[in-house]
């Protein structure tokens, strides 16, 4: 019980779970005083010395449910579940004894499949599964390690010796549930260990996936992705605070420092400049225009808003809302839906937008203040009050921004981005989380 129980705790930090090397010893020890007939007491005992939150509890029953279900299979745990899908497999048919290894098994009164399949499984290991394709392919390498291919050569004779043989027909049968049981075992096997070696891909194909083609299933894996990328922008942002610049002696300093040594200059001390956090302030356009990408934009301001500090957020259509509060005190999940459903009706106007977003923060636009623009700048052929813009461009560090159409697009109908352009100190196409990762990370590393 002992090896399923490590087992269990592999399972859990492949999970994410984190589980240290002490921990473990504390739930052996837990688990071996309470006795491992206690299965509810057993769970139990193992979320609250394994888990360290009540999210990573919840996940810990659950794994328990599911390891611990087709999972003792690998060590021989006689759980109802097991007993009845093997006896179903030994009693189904009287069939007569069998002359390949296999095929005994399958035929006795009490065969002990379950370490049949654990001692297969280990040759094949299937804990190295990292797509779901693998699940059968798996099971038959199990099958075969098992003595399949003996008991199929059996099962040809017999049937070659007499086509009606009720003996091969029956083996057949057994063959075809064992196989079934099998890969009950390798599906449960991969959703233990392999399941997030196929979240690992699925991040790779977000990352790179244009935005207008996600799907809204894609969401759930999609903000653990941008949270992600935000989490390193914000470790990006929270750098040294001082560079030190060459060849600027402090000669006040050094003078002061070396009076001991008669006034010669043993100890320099070099200029150095206080490096001041920028501020940030994001307008992301929730329109019908840029439905398909603005959940996207607002999942990433939320999550930037939640790991960097001063930063200010602004959604707009034909007027500019702040959800700064919103979104600081709500999930992302919660925080989009309410945004969506409360402010993206209207067709968009961005000379209004810019005009309330003037008046609501323009004041506290200075030289340390990012200030971007998530948006297709389509006008529906109102005015840009592009005057505003500039403002903010000549007083802000820097003007950025991103449009989630391809520079082909741009100027065509009623989009009048050319007339922002000149008052951008970054103005690039953003349509995929590589490239708002790229954009930023540029952005912080320079500012």
């Amino acid at each position: 019980m002992d090896k399923a129980l490590m087992s269990f705790v592999q399972s859990l930090r492949h999970h994410g779970i984190p589980v240290s090397a002490n921990e473990t010893i504390i739930a052996l020890k837990a688990c071996g005083l309470i006795g491992f007939e206690h299965r509810h007491q057993i769970k139990a005992a193992l979320c609250a010395t394994l888990a360290k939150s009540e999210t990573h509890a919840r996940q810990t029953a659950d794994l328990f449910e599911a390891f611990f279900t087709t999972g003792a299979i690998r060590d021989n745990i006689d759980l109802p579940t097991l007993r009845t899908q093997q006896t179903s497999i030994s009693n189904a048919f009287p069939v007569p004894i069998a002359q390949s290894e296999l095929g005994q098994l399958l035929t006795s009164a009490n065969p002990n499949l379950s370490l049949a399949i654990a001692n297969a499984a280990q040759q094949v290991n299937t804990q190295e599964m990292t797509l779901f394709l693998q699940i059968n392919r798996v099971s038959r390498q199990i099958l075969i390690a098992m003595g399949n291919r003996a008991l199929v050569r059996e099962i040809a004779q017999l049937r070659n010796e007499n086509s009606e043989c009720a003996t091969a027909r029956h083996l057949e049968e057994k063959r075809q549930q064992l196989l079934q049981l099998i890969t009950a075992f390798v599906g449960q096997q991969y959703q233990l260990f392999g399941k997030n070696s196929v979240s690992s891909l699925q991040f790779n194909r977000l990352q790179k996936q244009k935005l207008t083609t996600m799907e809204d299933h894609d969401q759930i894996l999609l903000s653990k992705l941008i949270l992600k990328v935000a989490k390193k922008l914000a470790s990006q942002h929270s750098r040294k605070k001082k560079i030190h610049r060459k060849g600027q002696l402090d000669v006040r300093k050094t003078i002061t420092s070396n009076i001991a040594y008669g006034g010669l200059p043993y100890k320099t001390h070099w200029k150095s400049t206080k490096k001041e956090k920028p501020k940030v302030h994001v307008l992301c356009d929730v329109s019908g225009s840029v439905a398909k990408t603005s959940k996207f934009f607002l999942l990433f301001v939320h999550a930037l808003q939640s790991v960097l500090p001063n930063v200010r957020s602004f959604v707009f259509t034909n007027h500019t809302t702040e959800v700064t509060n919103l979104f600081a005190m709500t999930n992302s999940t919660e925080a989009i839906a309410k945004t969506v459903d409360k402010l993206s009706h209207g067709s968009t106007d961005y000379g209004q937008a810019l005009l309330d977003y003037n008046d609501i923060a323009g004041h506290s636009v200075d030289h340390r203040t990012h200030v971007i623009i998530l948006g297709d700048a389509r006008n529906n052929y109102d005015s840009s009050n592009a005057e505003i813009w500039r403002t903010v461009y000549r007083k802000s560090l820097s003007t950025l921004w991103l449009n989630p159409e391809p520079r082909a697009q741009w100027n065509t109908g009623d989009s009048i981005i050319e007339q922002y352009a000149p008052y951008c100190s970054t103005l690039e196409t953003c349509n995929s989380v590589n490239d708002m990762d790229r954009i930023f990370s540029r952005l912080l590393k320079h500012s």
